[in-house]
């Protein structure tokens, strides 16, 4: 059952035309300031606030599938998990950044200057990267984990550090427990990357992977994914020469990701049979 949800959700991801409606900082940092105004988080109790808006929801959510999970063949825990899994897992645009990306590298002239479009392409691809793990991997993983509840948690304590703390402790209360939610996740991810990937290049990274906790995972998986398809060396004369090395990356980058989901589709699949979750 779990499987069904979490391919749905997969196809969400995949094939919603725009961006999710509930993910965006409006609504969530209006919560927040309602309830502060109504004082029912006050900045003097630590961590108040984030008790309220993801704590007490994640607990609600966790008793209300425990009680409903045997009620109608476990058809009503289905349909809550969907309903949750589909608020807690992120839009992918991935061929929308590709086909934007490309049609900009595409327009770059020898005049244009060569070390603003490696800045630019560097930017695309690091934030291409980083949104294609959140929108899906960490929140399949904390669902596998803890089911909606844990799903709904990655979820909410993302959107809880988007839209900004009063507390420096609180601050980096969320930010720390990001981190330890994103580890294991990237790490999945890496191994993804050597398996679909250059596999020698990038099992050495890897490795070292295992034995970073600092580093942030936007880094991480940077740099792995980088390792993990094949360069080509070419004379950066000008921009336009850069243009065909970059969007020859893109290209690389964009199916890299494509089996990496498919990679995550295979061992979730693996892991329902065998009855690990």
């Amino acid at each position: 059952m779990k499987f069904i949800v979490l391919l749905t959700c997969v196809a969400i991801n995949r094939y919603w035309v725009g961006s999710h409606p509930l993910h965006t900082e409006e609504w969530f940092g209006k919560l927040k300031e309602k309830l502060w105004v109504h004082r029912l988080a006050d900045v003097s109790l630590p961590y108040s606030q984030f008790g309220l808006v993801v704590v007490l929801p994640v607990i609600v959510v966790a008793i209300t599938l425990w009680a409903i999970q045997s009620l109608f063949w476990g058809l009503l825990w289905m349909l809550l998990g969907l309903l949750v899994l589909g608020y807690a897992i992120g839009i992918s645009d991935l061929e929308e950044v590709v086909r934007n990306h490309t049609l900009w590298l595409r327009k770059l002239t020898p005049e244009d200057s060569l070390q603003d479009a490696k800045s630019h392409h560097e930017q695309v691809m690091q934030q291409m990267v980083h949104d294609e793990f959140s929108s899906v991997y960490p929140i399949l993983f904390w669902f596998l984990v803890g089911g909606p509840a844990g799903a709904l948690l990655y979820r909410l304590a993302q959107q809880y550090a988007q839209s900004g703390t009063e507390s420096y402790a609180e601050s980096e209360f969320v930010t720390l427990l990001l981190r330890t939610l994103d580890w294991i996740p990237v790490r999945i991810t890496g191994l993804a990357f050597c398996a679909v990937g250059d596999f020698a290049q990038c099992m050495g990274r890897f490795v070292e992977a295992l034995l970073e906790w600092e580093k942030p995972a936007k880094t991480v998986l940077v740099e792995m994914s980088e390792v993990a398809i094949v360069d080509i060396e070419m004379e950066l004369v000008d921009a336009v020469h850069f243009a065909g090395k970059a969007e020859y990356q893109l290209k690389e980058t964009g199916d890299l990701l494509h089996r990496t989901l498919l990679f995550w589709i295979a061992l979730i699949a693996m892991v329902t049979l065998l009855g690990w979750v």
